[in-house]
Order: C-alpha cells, then structure tokens, then sequence
C-alpha cells in the first residue's frame, strides 16, 4: 500500500496538539535567538493505553555549541515490540554564522508477523545561501527506500526595509513504483506566498499550466482554504489562536476539532533559532520546520501560538451524523519562567462500541531547559 507524502505542509495541522508542535513565535524579521535565554534541551513523551501495562516513549534531545547554536538533534520512539523510529539532524555553519548546511537521517525498524525485522531509511542534505544577511534560497536533495529521490528548491525576497516580500517553492522528483511513499503533487509542482506589511495577502498553487489561489484571507489569517472536492474552514479567537477547524466534503461537513487554550509560553518559545532566517515563512525546509514547530497550526497566517488545554475532534463517522470521536484534556505546569514543564494528557476515545479497557490513553510530557536566567 503506499502512503501519500504531503511535502507543502498545508494540512498538518491536526497532528499538532502538545506544547512543543504548538509553541512557536512570530517575529517577521529572524529567528537569530531564542525568545528568553532558556534552551530548551530534551522532550520526552510517553503514550500508555488503557489496556496496556507497558508504554511507548518518544525523546527528543537538542545539542548545542559555545555560541548557543543548535549543532544536532536527535529523536527515538520505540515500543515494547522493539519496533521504533530514530532520526537526527545535523548543522553546520558558515564562517559568520549563517546555517549553511543540514543532514536528515531517518530510519524506522518494524516487527514483522513471521519474526523477522523490515528496515526502512530516509536521507535529506539541504544547502542554504544568504544575500545581505537574509535566506535568499535553499536546496533540498533527498531519497530512501521507501521515498523518491525528491528535489525542492525555495526562493525569498525582501522589502528595502528587510521585511518578507516573497517566497515561492518548487518541488520535482522521479517517480519509482517500488517506493512506499509518493508525492501528494506532481513534479515540478510550484507554491508561492506574497507579503505585505508582514502578513500574508496571496498564496499560489502551479501545476503545469493551471494555477489557483487556494486561500481565503483576512487581515493576514487564513479563514479557507479549497482544495479538490472540498474546502476547509479556520476559526480563531481574539489572540488570533487557532479555535476551530471545519473539513468539507463539497458542502457536506466531514469533520472538525476545537482548541481551548490555558496560559504560560510553550516549550518552543525557548527554541533554537538561526540568524536571517525569516521566521514567517512557510516554505521553510523540514530541517527547520521540525525543530522549531513552525508548520500551520498556530503560526504566521494560522494564527498565533498557545499552550493547549483541551482538544476535541468530531467526525461523520457512520455515514451520517457528526459525532464526538476524540476527547483530550491537558493538564500544564509551568516552570519559573514560564515556560510548559511537563504536561499530563487524558485521551478518551468515544467511538461507538469501543470497549472501555481500550477508550483510554494516559499521555506524560516532560520539558528539560538549560542556560535558564
């Protein structure tokens, strides 16, 4: 079976519920430091079902030279089965500063049935170029044993004043029937974003000789967005957070989720940052977008950051009404500066007929900052 890969991040959203995907800042000029000098060092995240006297566990740990630059980061999942994900990204820097250079490494080990172990592997080497101090590009190669060799390519200009004018992204690959994986668009596939006074004010599909101009936006925020048979919708409340998101079968509802919000800044206020890398953008490569948390929800036109509360998820799951499906209520503690500690996470899963041994999952995060002031 394959799976289909979205490489344009334009519907990650509903991946992205604990505090460290939702934290992320919105300054349009760089991210050159972290918004305090806390660091935020290692994440570590356990899942233990209700019916399970085992639980999985994912950790994330940042490394950091002298200056305070990220220099690596490394992430594990494993499960009581041995099956687990590993990746790494390397950075490397230019003589003043600048990111120059990242490696992505990921391999996943999977259980088979019969005893036996299925390896899988992904690689991506990405190249950055600066011009007056700003990402004017960026160069992304990459392949695997369950991915195509893929090429993006990304491009920015700024106004006189260094503000975000454009930035436009094209991706091509070769296609390869015996990947696991596919592109969700065709090569040579194109997306641009225009700015204005630091807001979003156009966005742009291309493929082949057919363009289209997929968002609705107001003020900045994107409040619609149409895709192929369908749309979907964004609500969000006076903080500019995301509150509400609607998916739309033609003009039937399909699904949707809600965000309450409590108070106290995200793990990833704390973030590493790079110096002229525009923090706005949204065709920034995944090297970036997965240590920084910088994808849809709750950043740039998706509204601002915020530390979850509750979430909860409906969908048309027998073919008629809308129903409850996913009910998560998050409990936070801050650490002196404000900052999310740890996190405890009751997921309830309402399905109709789920049997309550398996209706519950016990979620733990735990954040571990460094060089705090």
């Amino acid at each position: 079976m394959k799976t289909v890969v979205h490489v344009n991040y334009r519907l990650a959203v509903a991946l992205t519920l604990h505090g460290l995907i939702i934290g992320c800042g919105q300054k349009q000029t760089e991210v050159s430091k972290a918004e305090t000098d806390c660091r935020l060092q290692q994440v570590i995240v356990t899942r233990k079902p209700g019916n399970s006297t085992t639980a999985s566990t994912e950790q994330t740990s940042y490394v950091y030279d002298a200056q305070g630059r990220v220099t690596g980061t490394t992430f594990t999942n494993a499960d009581a089965s041995g099956s687990g994900v590993r990746s790494s990204v390397t950075y490397a820097y230019n003589a003043d500063g600048f990111l120059d250079r990242s490696e992505y490494q990921w391999s996943s080990q999977a259980r088979l049935g019969s005893g036996g172990v299925q390896n899988y592997t992904k690689t991506a080497t990405t190249r950055y170029s600066y011009t007056n101090r700003r990402l004017t590009g960026y160069t992304v190669e990459s392949s695997g044993t369950i991915v195509p060799t893929m090429t993006l390519k990304a491009a920015y200009t700024y106004t006189a004043s260094g503000e975000l004018m454009t930035e436009s992204l094209t991706t091509t690959y070769q296609y390869d029937p015996a990947v696991k994986e596919i592109p969700s668009v065709p090569s040579g596939f194109q997306q641009s974003w225009t700015y204005s006074g630091g807001k979003l004010t156009d966005y742009v599909e291309k493929s082949g000789s057919v363009e289209t101009h997929p968002y609705t936006i107001q003020n900045g925020l994107v409040t619609r967005y149409a895709f192929q048979g369908g749309y979907s919708t964004y609500q969000y409340d006076s903080g500019q957070r995301l509150t509400k998101f609607e998916s739309f079968s033609g003009n039937t509802l399909n699904h949707y989720y809600t965000f309450e919000y409590s108070e106290g800044k995200p793990a990833l206020a704390a973030r590493p940052g790079f110096t002229g890398v525009p923090d706005a953008a949204m065709a920034l490569p995944a090297d970036i977008l997965a240590l920084t948390g910088r994808i849809p929800a709750g950043r740039g036109p998706f509204g601002q950051p915020g530390v979850v509360k509750r979430y909860r998820f409906y969908a048309n799951y027998t073919g008629g009404e809308v129903i409850p499906l996913t009910d998560m209520v998050y409990a936070s503690q801050l650490n002196s500066q404000g900052f999310v500690g740890s996190q405890t996470i009751d997921m309830r899963d309402l399905t109709p007929g789920m049997p309550a041994s398996m209706a519950t999952t016990a979620i733990t995060e735990t954040y571990t900052y460094s060089n705090c002031r």
